[in-house]
């Protein structure tokens, strides 16, 4: 049963696997078009992007994934997002949360199961024996160097990063989250 590890944030990134190996890679970022916010969303199962798509909101991105791993996957997945630091700032987290519910709603309806939602910390720590309080750089610097190596499959994660055009850290995370949930299954 493939794993599918979710990092929701405005740029972000999705990672299909199942055990070590990743079936397909969903990013996405932000762009300005004609003034209007838009999300650029881009798709790829090996060293070739496959498809790229546009949505306005949160959940056009969660639509435009889903839609894309339900093609590659061809049955249900496990879902894991990474849940939000609650901020200091209400309405900033409120902005979040609203954003992860809404990118990660599709998602679930194809999900065996509701989603779990996990802290960073939580799921480093399963993955990487990580303390809980190491702090935000030294962790995404550990994820960056030891997730890509914890697959075996090709292309690499780095490699996918450079062939979608996105950062490293949000497939890495996303990944990482993935194998949190394969941890539980065994």
């Amino acid at each position: 049963m493939p794993n599918l590890g979710v990092d929701p944030g405005n740029e972000g990134a999705a990672v299909l696997s199942s055990g070590t190996d990743v079936l397909a890679v969903v990013a996405w970022f932000k762009r300005t078009r004609g003034g209007e916010k838009q999300y650029r969303i881009v798709c790829a199962t090996d060293e070739r992007k496959v498809v790229g798509f546009t949505a306005r909101t949160a959940h056009g991105v969660g639509r435009c994934a889903f839609q894309y791993l339900r093609n590659v996957s061809g049955q249900p997945w496990r879902l894991c997002v990474e849940d939000f630091y609650m901020n200091k700032n209400v309405k900033t987290s409120v902005i979040m949360a609203r954003w992860a519910g809404a990118m990660s709603g599709p998602l679930e309806d194809y999900a065996i199961g509701p989603a779990e939602w996990k802290l960073a910390q939580v799921w480093r720590k399963e993955v990487l024996r990580m303390s809980p309080w190491t702090g935000r750089a030294q962790a995404k610097r550990a994820a960056q160097t030891y997730i890509p190596a914890m697959f075996k499959s090709k292309p690499t994660l780095p490699q996918l990063a450079r062939t979608l055009g996105v950062k490293l850290e949000h497939i890495t995370d996303a990944a990482g989250i993935a194998l949190s949930l394969n941890m539980e299954t065994g």
